[in-house]
């Protein structure tokens, strides 16, 4: 689902986590710019045709493949992208979208705060969840795309709180 918000030339901004690692398979080969401070994403693209990678930089992450700190936010503000897509550790109604530790939150944001469009990918299980560090607010996303695992219940709170859900 994630992949028809993708048009040829497009910036994309792609986060860590497994659901962001997924998404990176199905973009290979595509004549896309992604920009990302995740290993595993970027060694999920590299050597594709047509696909070319930024890798941001920054100190890797002690319990993930993600780079974190100041030289993230630095790189990232150089750059424009017109689709970001991150993943998240939980999403409420009341509380938004959550990271398990700050400095994966900070580095949300920052993709949030050079792209045109962001969109959350996160399995059903992330839903209902409330994690450390909140990232944004429902409002803020254009959508959230999850499985088909997601309960009627929840789907129906998360859309009557705003935030389409595909």
């Amino acid at each position: 689902a994630a992949v028809h918000h993708v048009k040829e030339g497009m910036v994309i901004g792609l986060s860590g986590g497994t659901t962001c690692t997924e998404l990176a398979r199905w973009l290979r080969g595509k004549p896309v710019t992604v920009v990302t401070n995740a290993i595993n994403v970027a060694t999920e693209l590299y050597n594709h045709s047509h696909t070319k990678v930024i890798v941001t930089g920054g100190s890797l992450n002690s319990y993930s493949y993600e780079l974190v700190g100041d030289m993230v936010n630095h790189t990232l503000r150089e750059y424009h992208l017109d689709i970001c897509f991150v993943g998240c550790s939980g999403i409420t109604p009341d509380f938004g979208f959550s990271m398990r530790d700050g400095l994966e939150a900070a580095i949300a944001r920052a993709f949030l705060s050079v792209s045109q469009r962001a969109i959350v990918v996160a399995d059903h299980n992330k839903v209902g969840e409330k994690t450390l560090a909140r990232f944004t607010t429902l409002q803020d996303i254009e959508r959230l795309i999850t499985d088909k695992g997601i309960s009627k219940t929840w789907q129906g709170k998360l859309e009557k709180a705003g935030l389409k859900v595909e």
